[in-house]
């Protein structure tokens, strides 16, 4: 057997995943089986079963002899208190099963998949939840809808609902994924759908070659998984976080200090606020509205090394031996090496987005930008040196040095960022 050390990490995020009507969550693992294995090390799967016997649903051919089948909304219960009492009863046990046998305790549920009607009972746990409803589930951030179905009954009691709360109607405000088939015969009742219930800002739509099912060939299945990771994925949190301390040690004299004392004081004063407003508020977005697509997994680096000798540094070579100036040092010392966890998330990866790279080689060039000014300043000011922020530039620089290599020569060519093999 393979060393421990080589084995994949559980994943710590999961997707609840609702089948379509006339089918089951047994079938829905297997219609899904190329999107899972795709998709294997970053969300565990956890299917729900409906509670409405039901006879095969649409394309459910090869199935033939799979069942039982079910549906989430049946004639005789509907959307009304019965029917969507039931529903809750069997994702709530769903949830619980996997819950009680999870491999990582930290494990969560973080998402929904929905299938065809599945798409339609997801929107609505969905909106309950937005309405602060049904405090079992756990928090859905956001929703992928294959080939959705629009079943008149239930949209209504959700837009009735909506009224009662003073909405004009029921409208799905968290992210959202569309994926609709091409050749669906059900294909315009889904845009329907996505036209009138979910927030046009925060919905993703995308395409493909098919019918009612599942994305099933590379290309197809390829455009799903795409969509499912993106937002905050490739993104390290831990440089993030590395980022926000360096703004506010470098910046905290903030708090004693008078803007207005000189003429650059007010600029100063706001830039700086600016930068760590800034930098507190990609924070809080990664923790909070794209926790979902941020792979912990991957994101692995040890950063308490890189904070433990930005520190030493700080306290045995600051320029003066006063607590402000050690902060200061910290802060340099600490951005020269911050970029090292998004350096280290992209060479477990292997490639990124184009708009990843462009915001890495952001980080990365406006340091590099300093060595000009340190030569200006060097002959202008008559041998003015700072030790501390060349030696620190020059280390981040450096680090630097591989990716710029491949933007260069990959993406300012318009190819995609791969690291060689």
């Amino acid at each position: 057997m393979a060393p421990s050390a080589t084995l994949k990490p559980t994943p710590k995020k999961a997707l609840l995943c609702l089948h379509g009507a006339g089918s089951s969550g047994p079938i829905f693992k297997i219609q899904l089986a190329r999107i899972r294995l795709a998709l294997k090390h970053d969300f565990d799967f956890v299917f729900a079963t409906a509670p409405n016997p039901s006879i095969a649903g649409p394309g459910m051919q090869l199935f033939a002899g799979a069942g039982p089948f079910y549906r989430w909304f049946s004639p005789d219960t509907g959307a009304g208190e019965t029917g969507i009492s039931s529903l809750h009863a069997s994702v709530r046990s769903a949830v619980e099963v996997w819950e009680g046998g999870k491999k990582d305790s930290e494990a969560e549920i973080v998402g929904v998949v929905g299938f065809s009607q599945g798409a339609v009972a997801a929107t609505l746990l969905m909106w309950q939840q937005q309405g602060g409803e049904i405090p079992w589930l756990p928090k859905l951030q956001f929703g992928v809808f294959i080939c959705s179905d629009l079943t008149e009954e239930v949209t209504r009691w959700l837009d009735d609902e909506a009224v009662k709360r003073g909405e004009e109607k029921a409208v799905l405000r968290q992210p959202t994924l569309h994926l609709h088939g091409l050749k669906d015969p059900y294909l315009a009742k889904g845009r329907r759908m996505m036209a009138g219930h979910y927030d046009e800002a925060s919905m993703i739509k995308i395409e493909f070659d098919g019918g009612h099912h599942c994305p099933n060939t590379p290309l197809d299945s390829g455009k799903a998984i795409a969509g499912i990771r993106q937002s905050a994925s490739g993104i390290s949190f831990k440089s993030q976080f590395a980022y926000l301390l360096v703004y506010v040690t470098r910046y905290l004299d903030l708090l004693w200090t008078n803007p207005f004392a000189s003429g650059l004081g007010l600029y100063n004063t706001v830039f700086k606020i600016l930068f760590i407003s800034a930098q507190v508020y990609i924070v809080y977005l990664m923790l909070n509205d794209y926790k979902p697509t941020h792979d912990p997994n991957a994101d692995t680096f040890k950063v308490e090394y890189l904070l433990a000798g930005a520190a030493v540094m700080g306290l045995v070579f600051p320029p003066e031996y006063k607590f402000t100036e050690m902060l200061w040092a910290f802060s340099l010392w600490l951005e020269s090496v911050a970029i090292l966890p998004q350096l280290f998330m992209l060479q477990r990866t292997g490639s990124a987005e184009t708009i990843t790279t462009h915001y890495i080689f952001a980080l990365g060039a406006y340091r590099a930008l300093y060595i000009p000014n340190w030569i200006w300043r060097y002959f202008m000011e008559k041998g003015h040196f700072e030790p501390i922020p060349v030696i620190a530039g020059i280390i981040q620089t450096v680090l630097y040095t591989d990716f710029f290599y491949i933007y260069w020569s990959k993406v300012m060519q318009g190819q995609r960022f791969n690291l060689p093999v």
